[in-house]
């Protein structure tokens, strides 16, 4: 019930936010409105009983509402039918990790901004605003190190010409389960593995595992699975390992 709840007063939040900011006064009437409806839809979502049949179509249970799966390419296309929230640059095919904000989002933003400001400083006393400029001085970039400390090694793969950044890529040597032909303690790896930094990394990783073992001439039996070791920065690896770890692009090693 207070998944179902917590889920209904975000979306309540949400919708007050840009009522308010198009009709002053809107977000206290629906803020009432909520508050006299709660115990209704509290007995809604534990309700048990089927949907009345003289229905003509949709749901009608409140969990049934809140917990329908809406797929992520609708909920963009109604952000920007609705003047939400656009992808930067979207009709000259968008600008990954930048969003251009429409007449009500920009609303909304305003909204949330200033009700962070309210509790974050307004309501505290050791905490005061702080507005500074993005421009600053060369010599501050200096000091900080930014112009000489800071930069990001590359790998470059020479097959495919594609550029990693060598602490996004990870690599694990891989061995043979314990038991498994062709097994012998204490040898060396039969293969590398390389994937780039992400979620799924151990699983990316897992998978090419068994090509290598596959491709090293080794056959496992069902059950079996290779050992992969621990993931590490490629920039660790030492000189004679980075001959023998594949290019995330080909799976070639050395390349």
């Amino acid at each position: 019930v207070n998944r179902v709840m917590g889920r209904v007063a975000l979306v309540g939040m949400l919708f007050a936010a840009v009522a308010d900011a198009a009709v002053p006064g809107a977000a206290r009437a629906y803020r009432a409105a909520t508050r006299a409806a709660v115990p209704r839809a509290r007995t809604l979502a534990t309700s048990t009983q089927e949907p009345a049949t003289d229905v003509p179509s949709g749901p009608t249970n409140l969990k049934t509402i809140v917990d329908a799966k809406v797929d992520m390419s609708d909920i963009v296309s109604l952000c920007k039918r609705r003047g939400v929230v656009y992808q930067s640059s979207d009709i000259y095919s968008g600008f990954n990790g930048f969003y251009d904000y429409g007449p009500l989002g920009v609303e909304l933003r305003q909204n949330v901004k200033k009700a962070w400001w309210q509790d974050m400083v307004h309501r505290r006393e050791d905490v005061v605003g702080l507005d500074s400029s993005i421009i600053a001085s060369p010599k501050i970039w200096e000091a900080s190190g930014h112009l000489s400390g800071f930069s990001d090694p590359m790998v470059d793969c020479k097959e495919s010409k594609q550029r990693f950044r060598a602490d996004q890529l990870f690599y694990a040597p891989v061995h043979l389960p314990e038991g498994a032909e062709g097994y012998e303690e204490g040898a060396a790896p039969v293969g590398y593995v390389a994937v780039l930094e992400g979620a799924a990394m151990e699983k990316d990783a897992a998978k090419q595992a068994k090509k290598v073992v596959k491709e090293a001439g080794y056959k496992l039996k069902q059950g079996e699975k290779a050992v992969v070791g621990e993931l590490r920065e490629f920039v660790d690896a030492s000189e004679a390992e980075r001959p023998l770890i594949p290019s995330p692009a080909t799976g070639k090693p050395g390349s």
